[in-house]
């Protein structure tokens, strides 16, 4: 027995002697293989018997919004791609759903689901509608909801906890080797884009901005410090922003920072934007992840407060080493000074990753550094969660990665970095 099937086996006997499975260990069974699925389904199966024998109940649904769904998900009469003859329509009216309700609890059913068209819920208006239904059926009809509302944001899924949801309904509707063959405008992964705000300045000029002359730009303004200098260019790149996140998976990033106060000026500037576009009645998605970028000494020494305050660290390596090094990064005569591998730069590195996974969120690397497969290994070691490279170094890193175990190197690499370091 390979050690997958061991760990589902040892989740589900934990679980049936009254104990509860991890975050991190859920994860991992999410991500099991197509091979170990049935046993999966059994265990799974063992646990639904010791604690629910083979009584069942009965869940009555209701379609409260029907149709006209983005996606092109081959099975389902519900997307826009097909002609289903599938009706069509927004969230049904309030009367009417609470009607069904109360007819699912007079014909024996204990649970009564929402059920809705589409990917996700990013009409906050339509979300609040929906959070208001839920409290009316509780109240007025006495029945357990549930809902299958498609993707939701971990605030919205408190909300609906809030208002009286018990369960909610998220299908795998294949396996994720199949899943191409079922659907193709998005990934079981669904994975996320992330867009830095604007970052001209030093190396990146842009005329129209009208910049004063500066003799030393690396240091001056530039980046973050533009957008907060200059709220009403800031809010428009936002606003963008956070109405394309309507549309799929976003993050957000600032660059240059180094300080608290620059990081949470930003965040209000970005609740100011969803306030604005919440009253325009703009759709936008809750679940925009926050980010900075790790790339000023001042940032990644003081990583552990700027951790509390973001979802995600991206560390420039190309910045950090400049400022770390007080060389600047385009002068060629320099080049025997600019040390990217400087044990300065790496122990930072270290630290900010280490100072991330405290505060429980994941940090990449961007920058020359991450396709530099000299220290791929060292990157693993300290556990750095992703690296981001250009498109053709893409291959070389993924066979580097899959080719690199640190569980005998990591302590070496670790020991070496704390070690005296001799100059080149």
């Amino acid at each position: 027995m390979d050690s997958a099937c061991a760990e589902i086996i040892k989740l589900a006997e934990k679980v049936m002697d009254g104990g509860e499975i991890t975050e991190e260990e859920a994860k991992k069974l999410i991500r099991t293989k197509d091979e170990d699925t049935m046993l999966l389904l059994a265990m799974a199966d063992k646990i639904r018997q010791k604690f629910n024998g083979n009584a069942v109940d009965f869940c009555a649904i209701i379609n409260a919004r029907s149709g006209h769904c983005q996606e092109n998900c081959k099975f389902c009469a519900q997307s826009g791609w097909y002609h289903t003859g599938a009706k069509v329509y927004r969230l049904l009216p309030e009367d009417e759903i609470l009607e069904a309700a109360k007819k699912a609890k007079a014909a024996g059913a204990v649970r009564f689901s929402l059920v809705t068209s589409g990917r996700n819920q990013d009409n906050p208006n339509e979300f609040e509608e929906i959070i208001d239904i839920v409290k009316k059926i509780r109240e007025q009809v006495g029945i357990e909801v549930c809902c299958s509302l498609g993707l939701i944001t971990k605030e919205q899924a408190i909300r609906l906890k809030e208002a009286g949801i018990t369960r909610i309904h998220c299908n795998i509707e294949t396996a994720p080797s199949y899943f191409p063959e079922v659907c193709s405008t998005h990934s079981m992964e669904d994975k996320e884009v992330i867009i830095r705000t604007l970052d001209i300045g030093a190396d990146k000029q842009i005329g129209y901005f009208n910049l004063p002359k500066e003799d030393n730009p690396a240091m001056g303004m530039r980046a973050l410090r533009i957008c907060l200098t200059r709220p009403e260019i800031f809010k428009t790149q936002l606003r963008a922003l956070f109405r394309a996140s309507a549309f799929g998976k976003l993050g957000i990033m600032f660059p240059m920072v180094t300080s608290v106060w620059e990081v949470r000026e930003a965040k209000r500037m970005c609740e100011e934007v969803r306030r604005e576009l919440k009253n325009e009645g703009i759709p936008y998605s809750e679940d925009v992840q926050i980010g900075i970028m790790i790339e000023t000494p001042a940032a990644a020494i003081n990583s552990d407060r700027l951790a509390k305050e973001v979802d995600f660290f991206s560390i420039g390596t190309n910045d950090l080493t400049q400022y770390t090094l007080a060389c600047d990064r385009q002068n060629n005569d320099l080049g025997r000074f600019y040390d990217p591998h400087h044990p300065a730069v790496l122990r930072l590195i270290r630290l900010v990753t280490e100072n991330a996974h405290k505060n429980g969120i994941w940090v990449g690397i961007c920058g020359e550094l991450g396709a530099d497969l000299t220290l791929t290994e060292t990157f693993l070691a300290f556990g750095v969660d992703e690296l981001s490279v250009t498109p053709r170094s893409v291959l070389p890193l993924r066979n580097a990665v899959r080719m690199t175990d640190t569980r005998e190197s990591s302590e070496r690499i670790l020991s070496d970095l704390d070690s005296d370091y001799t100059a080149r």
